[in-house]
């Protein structure tokens, strides 16, 4: 993988949240690398009304609340259906895709 300034590991509301706020403060050279096809971790398959109130001021159902994260981080570089497969010391991280294959 090319040598980026930030790695995040998870597309969940973390990760999610994470390279929204670095970008933000001017950090430009960030990468979020998530393993399934969609961004938004585990809220997309939570139907109740109990996300949201922080961020958006307003309860949201898990699948609307992972949408709204998703779309937040819309433009910046994130990796669907990319697992890490090694993190070396000094923070290289190996990744493999299934259609690009290693180091995408």
């Amino acid at each position: 993988m090319s040598r980026h300034d930030v790695v995040i590991l998870g597309g969940g509301p973390a990760g999610l949240s994470a390279v929204k706020r670095l970008g933000e403060l001017g950090i430009r050279d960030v990468v979020l690398i998530e393993r399934e096809a969609e961004l938004g971790g585990v809220p997309r398959h939570c139907g109740h009304l109990a996300f949201g109130l922080r961020e958006f001021h307003r309860l949201l159902s898990g699948p609307a609340y992972a949408r709204r994260l998703a779309e937040n981080a819309a433009g910046l570089d994130t990796r669907t259906k990319t697992t890490v497969t090694a993190i070396s010391p000094g923070g290289e991280v190996d990744t493999l895709h299934p259609e690009t294959g290693p180091g995408v």
